[in-house]
């Protein structure tokens, strides 16, 4: 967590300690109050100040990832296309790979625990 009044570079760590289990609907949205608690006492800390808040619910350190755009959905199965080898000269056609997902990141990637390994060229988008 960073405070506005010391700028994004002074992190104030925090730990959620309460998520409201009743929703909240802002503009059709539903949304859930969170309590945090800062981890340690800071003098500098006011009652009434702006924070800006990442809360990382969990990760994960090497692991394979793509962009989420590149999976699809078939028979409710997630697939992605991989491009053939390039010593592959006699089949050029993108062959369908079945794979399990796991976690998801905010930036658009997201984690591949199976089906996949490291050098294959994942089809993200084809022009038509």
């Amino acid at each position: 967590m960073t405070l506005d009044a010391y700028g994004s570079e002074v992190n104030f760590p925090a730990t959620v300690s309460l998520v409201d289990p009743a929703e909240t609907v802002i503009e059709g949205i539903s949304t859930y109050k969170v309590t945090l608690s800062f981890d340690e006492a800071d003098t500098r800390i006011r009652s009434g100040m702006t924070a800006n808040i990442s809360i990382h619910t969990a990760e994960r350190n090497n692991v394979l990832e793509i962009p989420l755009r590149a999976v699809t959905t078939k028979e409710s199965t997630k697939i992605v296309r991989i491009a053939p080898p390039q010593t592959a000269k006699a089949n050029t056609t993108p062959q369908e790979v079945n794979i399990v997902l796991g976690l998801r990141g905010s930036d658009g990637m997201v984690e591949v625990v199976s089906g996949l390994t490291e050098g294959e060229e994942v089809i993200t988008f084809e022009q038509k």
